[in-house]
């Protein structure tokens, strides 16, 4: 019986290890719980890079929660007016990656935004410091991410 523990347990280790089970998927419930690893996410894609790892805007953070609100609720994905975020957090420059229907966060950044040359070069940005990741999930629905990264 014990024998039969240990291979099953090894054989469990090994599907989470690679990816063929995450059962951290079923249980993120609130954007925090998604927001959260994707941040991390992306902080690590850019330390493989050796890029300058990005601190939290809670400016950017306020538009980022907004855009995806405004996402979720209309249920499909579209880009801000980035002019607008750019001036009221007072930013040089601001870009945006989105995505929609990954059910993690660290899923919507290394399955999505960076197998997207467009996201990809947004989040490597070399002048960007601040980073702010929104997410809300739709009504019987998916996750929808939104994504800024900027610098003064």
């Amino acid at each position: 019986m014990t024998a039969l523990r240990s291979t099953s347990a090894a054989l469990l280790a090994a599907l989470l290890v690679s990816g063929v089970l995450a059962p951290a998927e079923a249980l993120v419930k609130t954007p925090a719980e998604y927001a959260g690893p994707a941040f991390a996410a992306i902080n690590e894609n850019r330390a493989e890079r050796d890029l300058r790892l990005l601190r939290r805007s809670d400016c950017l953070k306020e538009f980022a929660n907004q855009q995806a609100r405004r996402m979720a609720r209309k249920k499909r994905a579209w880009h801000q007016d980035l002019q607008l975020v750019q001036k009221d957090c007072g930013m040089e420059y601001v870009g945006e990656a989105i995505v929609a229907g990954f059910k993690t966060g660290r899923g919507a950044v290394n399955r999505g935004m960076m197998k997207t040359a467009a996201h990809r070069a947004i989040i490597m940005d070399r002048k960007s410091r601040r980073l702010a990741v929104g997410a809300r999930r739709a009504k019987g629905g998916g996750w929808f991410v939104c994504v800024l990264v900027g610098h003064k």
